[in-house]
């Protein structure tokens, strides 16, 4: 055959012999071109397996459901002519345009690339788009051909099924879906045309399964020949074609296929499909049966099915793909999931209520106001059954016709047959408004009146001299149920950051809106108390579970002062509510708000009354619950800290209590501290159950009538698990070590086994999974695996186990390892004598290596008291204070008469360094049976939750003396010593490591690898910029991976730019000790790790000694108006030059900065507002080491450069003709000036032209091109200027030069450079830098071949051979650039 790919379908298909001999060909194509094994996976991962080009083609050509499917698949493949590439693509384009769209199922189909196969070229198909929200109606149509019954599954039933219709004694009431043969998504996509489906995923499909859009066009994807009745088991697994129906003999009737992977129910050996309702009504289309199966077979040959299903997760999370609903749009939430997983408690409705809902009540004693509010829900009840209240406010309610009424045993309007979800929203907020507002009125009715607002007044400030008048005057806040669906609830700004896509349904908010009837528009998750999310069903209960815990976050997050949390999930027929704490979460098992009202009626009435203390709300804060959002920054908050006993264990049973102290005869007076809530020492970001760490710093206050205030001081809370030995002990043990903070007392304030233990056993029903259509996320053991098995990866985990348990709604309590003590955390406040500084406000690399070498210290001094810290971050290494006359690097050299000393802070996860681990876990001695045994809650921030105790020979015995095991792998992952990480990772040749010593050393080195690649900024190289995406990677693989580059890789290190690029010399250092240490298998010592960074910054010391003008100091960000700008060597130049100079005309005032926003005091120059002053003067003033070069110069500065006004509001010059210009500054790097590797002469003179163009010209942009590091004087203008600046970084090859900023001299790679123009509209480039002969000249005329009109200003240049410079010139100018000097270029701009 000549080229039988060439003819068409229909010619072949009319030959029968060429047909055969078409597909065995193609056959023997495909078995040619398997030899190349191409894996076409985008992403890979480690524990998928691959996905060959080949088996795609050859799984399309076996199981095509046509001979004209295969006559397709087999022409597309001749025609490629056996070229790799070409079949390559084609097996791509398969995958892209037609598995892929087939397997999105509930998600919206988005444009798929276009082919270059000739083959496959086809024009756009148009098909009408159809809304979901027209399926109802065929569903009941559906309900009547199936007989109220599943087509697939044994004895399933519909929940609504009559009674009329016969059903087996043993049945399964579910609600039963609609589903589509060919999936609905075809007819729900996006792209560029609202009617204009992609070409090739049609044309594909009509080739392929010889169905065309006609036959699905508009409201025909939702003929009943496209639908059959599924339970959502079924649903699920049939639209990921984990089985299939092969037809038999007997029309309409088919048996069922599966893949290897276990399916979610039972099913008959026979399916038949008949129509029950003698109406005629049309069956499933046996063709689209076959389609169906067709796909199936292909996933489950090829393995195509896991690999998409992994694709479009990935799009959900990281928030790409566009999903109908809001549950699964946060990046968080595979983590949230994670956490989840057998931590949500179902318990019983009655014992819920009791616990949560009135924790004051006494357990097995009948409570008042449960009795009270119960009587209420019943009246409340009648008037809503009999519509006859005496109330006017009631009764006007009442006659809303949007408000339900409870008639013939349901509520009216609440129906899960509504058209859409928020059909119902109105409904609800009406009835809830309804029942608050008879609580509200029956309880002021009461023999004993009860005031349901009194415990909400106004926050009033506790700082008199600011509450003047309105502590008389405050009035009660209203509390209100609100709609606020698409209604995206704000976070504070403290959390800009955070991920802004919750939009709960309703919600129960506090506002001081005195008219009801009023508007809110806008809404903040500050003022919510009580989060509630109503869907049409709970078919997706997985989905809701998860939706309620990122809503749960937002309220823990935002509301400091509150300990626990209270959401509700709703359906047209049922409701839920939840508890969240800081270590799991309980639920009420589903309450059928028709059948039980009066219940559901208490509840919702109950949400509506409870005081903030009730609500979870700290009553130690003032105005606990009741600062509103917009009085967040303006109200004073203080917090009351008694002192608490400080054990070494916290035990569930007082006597077992081990102190450190005899208890005082008087406990001290509480002590209150005024916090500074407006700017966080530090706030933790973890998930859903973590520790949930605060710093604040907090005044003293000695007077709380006139307000004087007395010393600052440290103040920390966190929820500490309460089997760890005590934080405050190790604190008391620590007391002599200088770097360990200072602790004044310790207040032990709640318990979570408060809440838990008014659960009893019998009580709880089990636990609830954490999504209904789970996947298991990729292998994170921080997340997936038992503590234990992290510990042995030889054993197997708990979590999920058994065949299905990740399929079960619920899972029960007694599944699983047996005597294992629950997860409980108590609430610890400290309060520490000494201030510090964080670490990202460090300001120099002198100063840095002065605090290492103090951490070590403390480190190691902390070892010898038997401590070891275990969780050494960014965010727990801090430096001293600073204060008037502090400098850096007179502190460094230990010149200041006051010692300050950098601080290790946060023990929370410190342990013995004695104690080993163990299998065993010990049966508590106070049970909480209602939260999950041994959670884990992630590594950052977290010890696994493991519960162990001391092995004593083979035997296990529970030992409160003894120090008590623990688990060692904690941290926050980007600081985690790499050997730790390799054995979290479970490499089958890393033995078992204890953390010790030697790993907190470690992770101080990883500290400063993190803080030079963070702080780098916009001199961040490329490789500076992956390196710290990968730290921060939630992927332990990536992070292992970056580790071990760094430490092994020689030029990893060296490329380190930026304001500390001084570290990097220690840092190789101590790479390669480590390396050494490697080789000779031997643990780093810590001792010479300590004198390391001693000779490190001996020299750095002796360096800034010798000239301290030239040592950088870095300007940290304001974070309070009280902390002043510390004193640098270049100060203390700047004022022993002027002590030289005698009087002058200009001098230095203390004035405050606007830019710095804060009021931060800095040196400015003093000047009148009118007075102008030579250009010159200004430079001198603001660097010294701008002075050097002025000095240099061959003639005056004033020569050069105009007079400049120094008024700040001076207009910066621009070319006023209309067109973009960019300033481009070319290489003005150390390397290249005067005292540099590659230094050109006199190349320090054009500083001054470079500050000026900086300094007085407006540009649309500012391009800076460098291989190193920027000049410093260069690098303070580009922070601080007004303009958009882009770094542009070169020289990456090894064996290619790269002159100019467009490219490298091979025009092999290009720079970011011209997207970075053209994508600002630049159209002239303004060039100045080094070095005129090579790289200035290379860019120059780079930027004339890509069209920009280029200006190069003469005398912001300097060559390297001074003889070539005119030359030079002429041939820029030959190219069509314009050479002019900095006076003609004003000029002309002017």
């Amino acid at each position: 055959m000549s080229n039988p790919a060439l003819r068409t379908h229909h010619s072949v298909y009319n030959s029968p012999n060429e047909t055969l001999e078409l597909i065995a060909e193609s056959r023997e194509s495909i078995r040619r071109f398997a030899r190349t094994v191409i894996d076409i996976r985008v992403t890979k991962r480690i524990r998928d397996p691959p996905l060959y080009a080949h088996t795609i083609l050859e799984a399309l050509l076996d199981h095509a459901p046509t001979l004209r499917g295969q006559l397709y698949v087999a022409s597309a493949i001749l025609a490629q002519e056996n070229d790799v590439a070409r079949l390559t693509e084609l097996s791509r384009l398969w995958l892209n345009s037609l598995l892929s769209p087939i397997r999105a199922r509930g998600q919206y189909i988005t444009q798929p690339a276009s082919s270059q196969t000739p083959i496959l070229e086809a024009t756009s198909v148009e098909v009408p788009k159809v809304d979901a929200r027209h399926q109802p109606g065929y569903r009941k149509l559906l309900l009547e051909r199936h007989g109220y019954k599943c087509a697939v599954s044994l004895d399933t039933y519909d929940e609504r099924t009559p009674s009329s219709v016969a059903m087996p004694e043993s049945f399964i009431s579910r609600k039963l879906h609609a589903v589509h043969i060919m999936p609905f998504c075809l007819t729900n996509y996006d792209g560029p045309d609202s009617r204009e489906v992609p070409a090739n995923t049609w044309n594909i499909l009509e080739d392929w399964a010889g169905i065309s859009s006609a036959t699905l066009s508009g409201k025909k994807i939702n003929d009943l020949s496209n639908l059959i009745l599924m339970s959502a088991e079924v649903h699920e697994d049939f639209g990921s074609f984990r089985f299939w129906l092969e037809p038999t003999t007997r029309p309409h009737t088919y048996s069922l296929h599966l893949q290897e992977r276990q399916i979610r129910f039972q099913w008959a050996s026979s399916i038949s499909f008949s129509d029950q309702s003698d109406r005629g009504l049309p069956l499933p289309m046996p063709e689209f049966l076959a389609i169906h199966a067709a796909f199936a077979k292909v996933f489950h040959d090829t393995g195509a099915g896991r690999y998409i299903d992994h694709v479009w997760w990935d799009a959900e999370e990281s928030g790409v793909l566009k999903s109908r609903s809001s549950e699964l749009k946060s990046s968080l939430d595979p983590q949230i999931k994670s956490e989840i997983q057998r931590n949500v408690v179902e318990v019983k409705s009655d014992p819920f209520i009791r616990a949560f809902l009135y924790p004051s009540s006494a357990l097995g004693e009948p409570d008042p106001m449960m009795e009270r509010d119960l009587r209420l829900a019943k009246a409340c009840h009648d008037m809503l059954r009999k519509g006859t209240p005496k109330d006017k406010d009631l009764k006007t309610m009442l006659t809303d016709p949007g408000c339900p009424r409870y008639k013939k045993n349901r509520f009216s309007l609440l129906d899960s047959d509504v058209d859409e979800e928020k059909d119902l929203y109105d409904p609800f907020r009406k009835l809830f408004t309804l029942i608050s507002t008879f609580y509200r009125k029956s309880l002021a009715q009461e023999p004993e009146p009860f005031d349901v607002d009194d415990a909400w007044h106004a926050a009033v400030d506790p700082n008199p001299l600011k509450a003047m008048k309105a502590r008389s005057s405050a009035s009660p806040l209203r509390r209100d149920f609100f709609k606020t669906y698409k209604a995206r609830l704000k976070f504070s700004p403290r959390f800009a950051r955070e991920t802004a896509d919750l939009e709960p349904d309703l919600i129960l908010l506090l506002h001081d809106n005195k008219d009801p009837s009023a508007k809110l528009t806008s809404f903040y998750w500050k003022d919510v108390k009580v989060s509630i999310e109503v869907k049409k069903d709970f078919s997706s209960e997985g989905a809701i579970i998860t939706q309620m815990a990122r809503y749960a976050r937002a309220m823990l997050m935002e509301q400091f002062d509150r300990n626990f949390v209270l959401t509700v999930s709703l359906s047209a027929t049922q409701c839920r509510l939840f508890h969240w704490d800081s270590v799991g979460c309980h639920t009420t098992e589903i309450i059928d708000i028709h059948k039980n009202p009066v219940l559901f009626i208490q509840c919702i009435g109950r949400l509506a009354i409870m005081t903030p203390a009730e609500l979870g709300f700290d009553e130690h804060f003032s105005n606990a619950g009741r600062v509103l959002s917009h009085q967040e920054l303006s109200t004073t908050t203080t917090l009351t800290v008694g002192a608490s006993k400080i054990p070494k264990y916290f035990e569930r049973k007082p006597q077992s209590l081990e102190e450190t102290e005899p208890p005082p005869s008087e406990p001290p007076a509480p002590m209150l501290l005024e916090l500074d809530t407006k700017n966080f020492l530090f706030e933790s970001r973890g998930l859903l159950f973590h520790r949930r760490t605060r710093v604040w710093s907090g005044t003293v206050v000695l007077d709380a009538e006139k307000w004087t205030t007395g010393r600052t001081h440290v103040v920390k809370q966190n929820w500490a698990e309460d089997t760890r030995p005590c934080e405050g002990y190790f604190y008391r043990l620590a007391d002599e070590i200088p770097t360990i903070p200072s602790l004044l007392r310790m207040e032990e304030c709640d318990h979570t086994w408060d809440y838990h233990t008014r659960v009893a056993n019998e009580d709880v029903i089990g636990y609830l999974k954490a999504t209904a259509r789970e996947r298991k996320p990729e292998l994170q053991p921080q997340m997936d695996m038992d503590p234990r098995q992290v510990a042995d990866p030889s054993m197997s985990s708990n979590i999920g186990s058994g065949a299905n348990a990740r399929d079960r709604s619920r899972t029960p309590l007694n599944e699983g390892p047996e005597e294992i003590e629950s997860l409980e955390r108590v609430l610890l406040r400290f309060v520490f004598e000494e201030e510090y500084r964080p670490l990202s406000e460090a300001l120099s690399s002198v100063e840095v290596l002065h605090a290492t070498v103090q951490w070590i210290q403390g480190l190691i001094d902390l070892d010898r008291s038997g401590i070891v810290h275990r969780d050494i971050s960014y965010s727990n290494l801090m430096l001293p204070t600073i204060d008037e006359g502090y400098d850096s690097y007179r502190w460094s050299s230990g010149e200041l008469e006051v010692s300050k000393m950098a601080q290790i802070i946060d023990l929370g996860l410190a342990h013995w360094a004695e104690a080993e681990p163990s299998n065993k876990l010990p049966a508590s001695s106070l049970r909480a049976p209602s939260i999950i045994p041994g959670t884990s809650t992630g590594i950052q921030k977290s010890s696994f939750g493991s519960r162990v105790d001391i092995r004593q020979g083979d035997s296990f015995t529970p030992d409160v003396s003894a120090p008590r095991a623990h688990h060692h792998i904690t941290g926050t992952l980007p600081f985690i010593a790499l050997s730790l990480i390799q054995k979290l990772q479970g490499v089958a040749d890393a033995s078992f490591v204890e953390h010790a010593l030697h790993h907190d050393v470690e992770s101080v080195f990883w500290v400063l690898v993190y803080l030079c690649h963070e702080r780098a900024g916009i001199e961040a190289t490329e490789i500076m910029k992956s390196t710290l995406k990968a730290l921060n990677s939630a992927d332990i693989y990536t992070v292992s991976t970056a580790k071990s580059d760094i430490i092994n890789r020689v030029k990893a290190l060296r490329g380190i730019v930026g304001p500390f690029w001084e570290l990097r010399e220690f840092l190789q250092h101590f790479a390669d000790y480590c390396r050494m240490c490697s080789w000779k298998e031997e643990i780093i010592d810590a001792t010479t790790v300590l004198k390391i960074a001693v000779e490190h910054r001996d020299k750095l010391v002796e360096k800034w000694k010798g000239d301290p003008a030239s040592m950088p100091v870095y300007q940290p960000p304001a974070r309070s108006p009280r902390r002043l700008r510390p004193a640098t060597p270049v100060d203390a130049a700047k004022r022993k030059s002027s002590t030289q100079q005698g009087p002058s005309d200009f001098g230095e005032r203390e004035e405050e900065s606007p830019e710095e926003g804060l009021g931060t005091p800095r040196k400015k120059c003093q000047y009148r507002d009118d007075q102008e002053q030579p250009y010159w003067r200004l430079l001198g003033a603001v660097d010294p080491v701008i002075s050097v070069a002025i000095l240099r110069l061959s003639k005056p500065l004033a020569d050069i450069l105009p007079m400049a006004n120094t008024n700040s509001e001076s207009k910066r010059l621009r070319y006023n003709d209309g067109k973009k210009t960019a300033l481009m500054l070319v290489d003005i790097q150390y390397d290249f000036l005067p005292g540099g590797a590659l230094a050109v002469t006199d190349g320090d003179k054009i500083l001054p032209v470079v500050y000026g163009l900086l300094d007085r010209f407006d540009w649309d942009l500012v391009v800076a091109s460098a291989g190193g590091d920027f000049e410093s004087g260069v690098q303070s203008r580009l922070d601080a200027s007004p303009s958009k600046v882009a770094v542009i970084r070169k020289g990456s090859h090894l064996d290619i030069d790269s002159y100019s900023a467009f490219a490298d001299n091979a025009y092999l790679v290009f720079t970011d450079l011209p997207k970075t123009l053209y994508s600002n509209g630049i159209e002239r480039l303004v060039v100045v830098g080094l070095a005129t002969d090579f790289c200035v000249r290379a860019t120059a005329i780079d930027s004339r071949k890509f069209n920009f009109e280029t200006i190069v200003i003469s005398d912001g240049i300097r060559g390297v051979f001074a003889d070539r410079e005119e030359a030079v010139l002429n041939e820029l100018s030959s190219w069509g650039a314009k050479v002019q000097t900095l006076r003609e270029y004003e000029n002309e701009a002017s």
